[in-house]
C-alpha cells in the first residue's frame, strides 16, 4: 500500500515541478487538485488524505526535491516542519501554502548553489585532500549553515 503512495507522490511531484520556472500559487493547486482528482477515480484504493497521509507527502516530497540535502538548510527544514500535518488540510481546503513555500525557497537555494557552484569550479580543485563524503539514502539531513552547504557542495563536485 504505501508502495502506491510513494508512486503517486513522485507522480504528484512530477507534475508540481515540471514547469517550476513558470509557477503560480494557483497553477500549484489546480495540479494538486487535479492529481488528487485524478488519484481519487482511478486508483484502486484511494489513501485517504489524513494526517498519515501528510506526513508521507511531506517526507517524500522533501526527499525527492533534495535527496542529498544540498538544497535546503536546517533552518529551512524548521519552516516546513509545521506544515508536516497540515497538508491534507491544505489539499482539502484547496490552500498549497506548503507546495509555494517549498518551490520559492528551492528557487531562492538553486540560485544560491549555482553561484556557489560557479565560484568552486571556478578555483582548482584539490582532489589531494582526505574528505568524506557521508550519504545515507533513508535519511534526509540539511546543512546547518550556508557554510556547510558549501562545503558538502563542493565535496559532491569532487565526488562527480
Amino acid at each position: 500500500m504505501f508502495d502506491k503512495i510513494k508512486i503517486a507522490v513522485f507522480f504528484l511531484l512530477l507534475l508540481i515541478f515540471s514547469k517550476i520556472e513558470s509557477q503560480e500559487n494557483s497553477y500549484t493547486c489546480d495540479k494538486v487538485n487535479r492529481f488528487v482528482e485524478k488519484m481519487n477515480l482511478y486508483h484502486v484504493q484511494p489513501p485517504a488524505i489524513d494526517d498519515k497521509f501528510s506526513a508521507l507527502v511531506y517526507t517524500s516530497f522533501l526527499k525527492t526535491v533534495d535527496p542529498l540535502g544540498l538544497v535546503f538548510l536546517s533552518e529551512d527544514q524548521l519552516v516546513f516542519l509545521k506544515y508536516k500535518y497540515q497538508i491534507d488540510n491544505q489539499i482539502n481546503g484547496n490552500n498549497c501554502d506548503f507546495f509555494q513555500i517549498v518551490l520559492s525557497t528551492f528557487k531562492k537555494r538553486i540560485s544560491q548553489l549555482d553561484s556557489a557552484s560557479a565560484t568552486i569550479m571556478s578555483k582548482k580543485i584539490d582532489f589531494n585532500t582526505n574528505e568524506n563524503l557521508n550519504y545515507e539514502k533513508d535519511s534526509l539531513v540539511f546543512c546547518n549553515s550556508t557554510k556547510e552547504q558549501y562545503s558538502r557542495l563542493e565535496k559532491w563536485i569532487k565526488y562527480y
